[in-house]
């Protein structure tokens, strides 16, 4: 079993998977007010998630390289803020240009700078024995996380208007719950902590040895 301090991480793991992506994933709960204010088509948006989609899978390539190399606390806290900064930036209703260099860099924020090094993450919070557990616990709590603050915004939305001021109060919601976790993450995620099935292996390992 987890410690408590784990399952604490677990869960602000969890808030960061359920989170990041609702920015990039603005559309579906935001699809006509994206028309509306940022003036798009139908193939505007898909331009914008083909975009997306195509700077995701060469950033996967990508993050081969720097996934296990740089510390994950600098790693996650930016990238989850960057993010949260071009949500910022989305309140300012740009252009269509501008929309498309949105969603590219959103595919380095979230795709190839985040998604690999939050497996990881939380990959290292248990044992070999565990990853079953903890990997379904992860993607159910992802789910209801993302269900949850999607609600939240659309109520924001309500608030305000449901009009520009309440599409602008949405984005802003999204982007400041995301810049909260990623700050939370640089103060909390411990690179120098050594992954459970390490030490369990070094333990068994000490058994064995004779006297």
């Amino acid at each position: 079993m987890l410690t408590k301090k784990k399952w604490a991480l677990f869960s602000l793991l969890t808030l960061c998977g359920g989170t990041i992506y609702k920015l990039p994933s603005l559309k579906d709960a935001f699809y006509i007010p994206m028309q509306e204010y940022f003036h798009l088509t139908n193939g505007q948006i898909g331009n914008a998630m083909s975009v997306n989609s195509f700077v995701t899978t060469v950033g996967f390539f990508l993050s081969i390289y720097f996934a296990d190399k740089l510390p994950r606390r600098y790693t996650m806290s930016f990238s989850l803020i960057a993010t949260g900064l071009l949500g910022v930036y989305l309140t300012t209703m740009p252009g269509y240009w501008g929309i498309l260099f949105v969603w590219a860099l959103f595919g380095v924020t979230c795709d190839m700078m985040n998604w690999p090094v939050l497996l990881k993450s939380v990959s290292r919070l248990g044992n070999s024995e565990q990853q079953g557990r903890l990997f379904g616990f992860f993607e159910t709590g992802r789910g209801i996380v993302d269900t949850v603050v999607a609600f939240s915004a659309l109520a924001v939305f309500t608030w305000f208007g449901s009009g520009l001021l309440g599409f602008k109060a949405g984005i802003w919601f999204y982007s400041l719950i995301v810049i909260a976790v990623g700050i939370i993450i640089f103060f909390v995620l411990n690179d120098k902590e050594e992954a459970p099935s390490v030490e369990v292996k070094k333990k068994t390992e000490h058994r064995k040895t004779p006297v």
